[in-house]
């Protein structure tokens, strides 16, 4: 853990690939703590502070990014519930060939025409 720290703290990434080895270090450092109670209000003062000094621009393509995430997990969590509900296959029930009705017998007395106006 203080290795991790140390790391964390001595990093001054400048190219694309150490931004990425210093993302995952603070992703993993910062992950440690979610089953914290305040981690939640933690994450959205930490993401605000951060977002304070970049563009609008920026922070909407950043909101963007977080709506699409909040989008799929709220689309998978629909897909998990509906999947457990129609795991059972509704049967097709036919009625025997006795009871079938003719659809082309007009002889039934169905005069529709009778009742217009």
């Amino acid at each position: 853990d203080t290795a991790v720290n140390k790391t964390i703290i001595n990093m001054n990434p400048k190219t694309q690939a150490e931004f990425d080895e210093f993302q995952k270090a603070l992703v993993e450092r910062i992950q440690k703590c979610q089953s914290s109670r305040p981690y939640v209000q933690f994450l959205d003062k930490f993401i605000r502070e951060l977002a304070l000094p970049m563009k609008d621009v920026e922070v909407r393509k950043f909101a963007s990014t977080l709506t699409a995430l909040a989008n799929e997990k709220q689309k998978a969590g629909r897909d998990s519930k509906s999947k457990k509900k129609t795991n059972k296959k509704a049967a097709v029930v036919t009625a025997p060939s006795s009871q079938k009705v003719d659809i082309n017998d007009y002889s039934r007395g169905y005069e529709d025409f009778d009742d217009f106006m």
